[in-house]
């Protein structure tokens, strides 16, 4: 019986996630091979969780890395990853840095959209039992709150209409 308190830790700094051109961390995070959860939590070995917490913060630290080649993360196998960007994104935004909210608002209803989404987020254990609660639509619809939040720094009204069908494809 082991006992304890550990953390999550990433194979990876935030500065070698920002040094990657974003189709060789898209890559890495295809192929990284975690920890078990023992592992992880007791030996601090690295995990996922960890892994996908420093993505956030780069993502944070850097968003048009991202933004500008969002659209590669549109695919199967990195929903537990692209969550977490959206949380970056989210991040950033509340720190004041700008975001390309044409590239973000394409890329949740394109993703939303992928036939595999629900598959993808069932494999994951991202789904409750009702399917009612969804981490990346939870974060794509807080993201588009705070993106228009306050009129002095909302996103433009030329996004409206991507919003609504975002909306549509969550409710249909």
């Amino acid at each position: 019986f082991k006992m304890g308190f550990g953390s999550h830790k990433s194979p990876v700094s935030k500065a070698e996630i920002l040094q990657k051109p974003v189709h060789e961390l898209i890559k890495f995070l295809d192929e990284f091979q975690c920890a078990s959860f023992d592992q992880a939590l007791f030996e601090g070995k690295p995990d996922k969780e960890g892994l996908a917490g420093v993505l956030q913060a780069a993502v944070k630290d850097d968003p048009k890395k991202f933004t500008d080649e969002l659209e590669l993360f549109c695919r199967d196998g990195l929903y537990f990853y692209v969550y977490r960007i959206l949380d970056g994104f989210q991040d950033a935004w509340k720190d004041g840095k700008v975001l390309d909210w044409g590239n973000v608002l394409n890329f949740c209803l394109h993703y939303i959209q992928r036939p595999t989404f629900l598959k993808d987020a069932q494999a994951t254990g991202d789904q409750d039992k009702t399917g009612k609660y969804i981490r990346f639509v939870h974060r794509a619809v807080d993201l588009i709150e705070d993106g228009c939040r306050d009129d002095n720094r909302a996103f433009d009204v030329k996004f409206f209409y991507t919003v609504e069908e975002i909306f549509d494809a969550i409710f249909p």
